[in-house]
Parts: structure tokens; C-alpha cells; sequence
């Protein structure tokens, strides 16, 4: 176990010299936003009663086919990508990107920041057809 983890931590510090702070706080807004984007859609999408199902079919009730499922998700990722970035810039702009101690934040203004991009990709990709 002590190789393993010396060799995760061997990657951690690689990446860390390679993007630094800033790209690890990218990679991982990128993560959370998409995952968190990707448990909303799955649970509240519609009101339906079968919620997953939702996330698959149209509102005519026609399964979306697994190329549109990818392109969908492939397309979410770049924009949470996108969104990770501002988030970034305008947390350096702000001189907030040193105040990230912990997630989910404890600086309101730091959540507030996330929060606002959160609701503008779900803006963009809230609604599928």
C-alpha cells in the first residue's frame, strides 16, 4: 500500500509543478461541477416520477440514442471545463483563489462565485431538446 501511495503522491506533486495550484483547481471544479451538474439532471430533471429515465428519454418520451448520451456528456464536460476557468479567473481577479482552505468552501464569497457559474451552465444545459 505505501507504493501506492507514494506513487499517487509522486503524481499529485508532478502535476502540481507541471499546472499548479491554479490547474488543480481547475481539473478539480471541472470534476465537481460536472458531477454535481450530472446529479442534479439525474434526480430533479422533469418532476417525473421515474427520475433516471428522465436523463435518458425526450420529452416526447423517445430514448435519446447512446451517441446523443455522449455527446451530451461530452459537451457538459467542455462547458464545465469552460466554467472552471472563470471560476479560476475570477477568483484570482478577486484575490479569493488563496482563501480556498476546504470544499465545499467556507468563504461565502468563494461559494457565491461557484454557485453563479453552477446555475449558468445548468442555464445552458438544463434543457436538452
Amino acid at each position: 500500500m505505501t507504493k501506492k501511495l507514494n506513487k499517487v503522491d509522486e503524481n499529485v506533486k508532478e502535476f502540481l509543478n507541471r499546472y499548479g495550484k491554479e490547474g488543480f483547481l481547475q481539473l478539480f471544479l471541472t470534476n465537481y461541477l460536472y458531477e454535481l451538474i450530472q446529479y442534479f439532471l439525474h434526480s430533479k430533471m422533469r418532476g417525473e416520477d421515474d427520475l433516471s429515465l428522465s436523463y435518458y428519454t425526450t420529452h416526447q418520451k423517445k430514448l435519446y440514442s447512446s451517441e446523443e448520451i455522449k455527446s451530451f456528456e461530452d459537451k457538459l464536460r467542455k462547458e464545465c471545463n469552460i466554467g472552471a476557468k472563470r471560476v479560476v479567473e475570477e477568483l484570482k481577479r478577486t484575490n479569493l483563489i488563496d482563501k480556498i482552505d476546504s470544499f465545499p468552501p467556507k468563504n461565502p464569497k468563494v461559494a457565491r462565485i461557484i454557485s453563479d457559474e453552477f446555475e449558468h451552465i445548468m442555464s445552458q444545459v438544463g434543457r436538452r431538446d
